[in-house]
């Protein structure tokens, strides 16, 4: 079972990842940001994913 709470701490994470792309000047720093915000992203949808097929939704 995967907790809720995971779930929502990587909603939070992509959400700040995001904010810091779009306030970073570097590109490379806003690349690296994003990359970041996508894998949160990846991960609480996943993990979203599998808790509705624990019946857990």
């Amino acid at each position: 079972m995967i907790p809720k709470y995971d779930i929502e701490y990587s909603l939070m994470r992509e959400a700040v990842e995001r904010a810091a792309c779009e306030a970073a000047t570097d590109v490379t720093a806003k690349s690296a940001h994003l990359r970041l915000a996508d894998r949160y992203a990846d991960r609480a949808w996943g993990d979203r994913e599998q808790r509705c097929a624990d019946n857990e939704c």
